[in-house]
């Protein structure tokens, strides 16, 4: 039999793949608007990083340079424009100057006039110290670093710094106070054992290198901000991985990352940017916090549904206290949060921007979190949470990619939420898609919630898959279907839906497949402008039940099996037509191919439920084929909503987490 809503499947899964395969090659995609007019962050120069000529200039004169070569405590020096000062090699002029040898107890000191440029190759140098910075940049126009192709070089400090009095004191193995530039192809390695591995009070940009950080703090940070065009970096730090952290003036604080190869361990946040973070390519493994621990737990009758399997006892604790566990528990509102260490994968202040790169991060906070907006339109993510995978406090707009959350409290979270592009997979310990902020209305038992003007999902393309324990989708406002292709696999308990809002809900393109619980489910209202099919069975069924759905002549229009036990399904597709008869049946599988619950063709169409004739837009009947009327309390009807006994959490508001 034909069956042309998988040649919709195959179609959206095919373009998502060569958007997959095309992310790493393109590095300055744009994300693209949407029907519900939301653009992407505006980031001026000023926020965004930028290079100069010379950042990406490696060589050099050695015939011209001066030479510095340490022995123990004491260095050699030929040329001009350095001298040694006790067990202190002071650079005080511009140059070039290559440094090797082994200091085991001073400082390179570079301290010339605010117009001069410093070029500095290491060249097989290791630098100690025992009281302050091995390697400091206490003022120039800007210091180029170059790491001399081959060579390995090591800086290393001690655990507690001696101040003098009045100084600006530095707090990192290489400190620089004025502009920092690393290049070249060798080898630097950082052991920062009183605090953070490369700091600049400017800006800091790195073209090139083999960078080896382990840090009692930050590993690499720029104060005003971090740019990166390339490199390989291994970070272990105690803080952040790399930061800028200027919060003082709103022109800077950004981190730009337009290639490279990252292994960042932080125990707070991998990256973290005080104003935008803008990813255009590069390769990312981020584990924060030791990772995330988080099992999803079976979403079954009998197990209990406010647990959290492999959960440490803090962060069990916190979501207790935050009335954040699923499976319908009743929230504590009157319950604040303290402040909370934060273990973000990538953190950006007021806007995060991602056009490539291929990200892998587990982390015990969100793996990706704004406390504006999250634009993505490119690059392949493998994510793991205790927390959110995706969070903005404002607009979360996602138009390219492949975004796979395997685990996580909740996949996707904003005030708005748009996806016009790309693939989603997500596994959910709560609500898989939510669209809320601070302003929602708690819902109490029977009624629902007001719905909040500033919430909204919309989907106008791509492909989302969802697994989820609360709701599948879950909006505070209003949610849209455009297009795109939409399965949910929704929870069990009925205290959840696989689909949920508190507004309205329109479908006018694309297809939806959602199977969940019955107590409290949702489909789209009648103000939809494609038929929709809500079909609650007497009993629930099985995990991996398949339903199939025909018109009058047997052609195939949906064939699909749940991952889990459901009651309710509800179905929307383009094939799909008033006034026509279809027949839903009921089989339990055979030898056909499935992708995400959905098959191309059925071997057999299994036992006959019955017939329905799609008389209006919204058309809600029993699996025996009886029609189902009635608004809130049996669906059908505005808002198609079936069964409100029971509490429905859909605006459970997450209480603002650590920034």
């Amino acid at each position: 039999m034909k069956n042309n809503i998988i040649r919709l499947l195959a179609t959206m899964l095919a373009l998502s793949m060569v958007m997959v395969g095309c992310a790493n090659k393109t590095s300055n995609s744009s994300a693209e608007n949407n029907s519900s007019s939301l653009s992407s962050p505006d980031v001026s120069e000023k926020k965004r990083g930028s290079y100069a000529e010379e950042d990406f200039l490696e060589s050099y004169d050695a015939s011209s340079a001066t030479t510095i070569v340490f022995s123990n405590s004491e260095a050699t020096i030929s040329g001009n424009g350095a001298k040694l000062d006790g067990s202190t090699v002071t650079i005080s002029d511009a140059g070039t100057y290559i440094v090797s040898g082994e200091l085991t107890d001073g400082q390179l000191l570079v301290e010339t006039t605010k117009n001069d440029t410093v070029h500095l190759v290491l060249n097989g140098v290791t630098l100690k110290n025992s009281s302050t910075s091995p390697l400091l940049i206490k003022q120039a126009k800007k210091v180029i670093l170059t790491l001399a192709d081959g060579s390995k070089n090591s800086i290393v400090d001690t655990v507690n710094y001696l101040f003098v009095a009045d100084e600006d004191k530095p707090d990192a193995t290489l400190f620089s106070k004025s502009d920092l530039t690393i290049n070249g192809s060798g080898a630097l390695t950082i052991t920062a054992n009183y605090k953070n591995g490369i700091a600049s009070k400017d800006n800091l940009i790195i073209t090139n290198g083999d960078i080896t950080v382990t840090s009692v703090d930050d590993a690499i940070r720029g104060k005003d901000s971090v740019t990166i065009a390339d490199g390989r970096f291994n970070l272990t730090a105690g803080g952040d991985g790399i930061k800028s952290n200027n919060a003082e003036d709103s022109a800077v604080g950004c981190v730009t990352i337009d290639g490279g190869d990252f292994i960042i361990n932080a125990e707070n946040d991998g990256i973290q940017a005080e104003a935008a973070l803008i990813v255009t390519n590069g390769t990312f493994d981020i584990t924060c916090g030791g990772g995330s621990t988080v099992s999803v737990m079976q979403d079954n009758n009998d197990v209990p549904q406010n647990h959290f399997q492999a959960s440490p006892p803090s962060e069990m604790s916190r979501k207790f206290q935050e009335g954040r566990m699923g499976g319908g528990q009743m929230p504590d509102n009157t319950s604040t949060e303290t402040d909370t260490i934060s273990q973000k994968g990538l953190k950006g202040g007021t806007n995060i921007q991602i056009t490539g790169g291929v990200f892998t991060m587990s982390c015990v906070d969100d793996t990706i979190h704004s406390n504006g907006d999250v634009t993505i339109s490119g690059g392949t993510f493998t994510l793991a949470s205790d927390d959110d995978g995706l969070h903005a406090d404002g607009n979360l707009l996602v138009s390219g990619g492949h975004i796979d959350i395997s685990q996580c409290y909740e996949g996707l979270e904003g005030t708005t939420i748009t996806i016009s592009e790309g693939t989603v997979n997500i596994v959910a310990q709560d609500d898989g898609i939510n669209a809320t902020d601070a302003s929602g209305t708690k819902k109490s038992f029977g009624r629902p919630g007001v719905a909040n003007a500033n919430c909204y999902i919309t989907i106008t393309g791509g492909t989302i898959i969802v697994n989820a324990v609360g709701d599948g989708f879950d909006s505070n406002g209003n949610l849209n279907i455009e297009g795109g292709l939409v399965i949910i696999n929704g929870p069990t308990n009925n205290g959840n839906a696989a689909f949920d809002y508190d507004g309205s809900s329109t479908i006018t393109g694309g297809t939806l497949i959602a199977a969940g619980s019955s107590g409290m489910a949702q489909a789209p209202d009648g103000s939809s402008t494609q038929p929709v099919l809500s079909v609650t069975f007497s009993e629930a069924q099985a995990a991996g039940t398949i339903v199939n759905l025909t018109d009058k002549n047997g052609n195939l229009i949906a064939s699909f099996a749940p991952e889990k036990r459901f009651q309710n399904m509800v179905i929307s597709s383009p094939l799909l037509k008033t006034g026509e008869t279809y027949k839903l049946y009921s089989g339990t599988g055979g030898s056909e191919i499935r992708i995400n619950g959905i098959a191309e063709s059925v071997d057999s169409l299994g036992i006959t439920l019955c017939s329905a004739t799609l008389t209006n837009i919204i058309t809600t009947i029993s699996s025996d084929g009886s029609v189902i009327t009635g608004g809130m309390g049996m669906g059908g009807g505005m808002g198609g909503k079936v069964g409100r006994g029971v509490m429905n959490r859909s605006d459970r508001k997450t209480p603002q987490r650590s920034k």
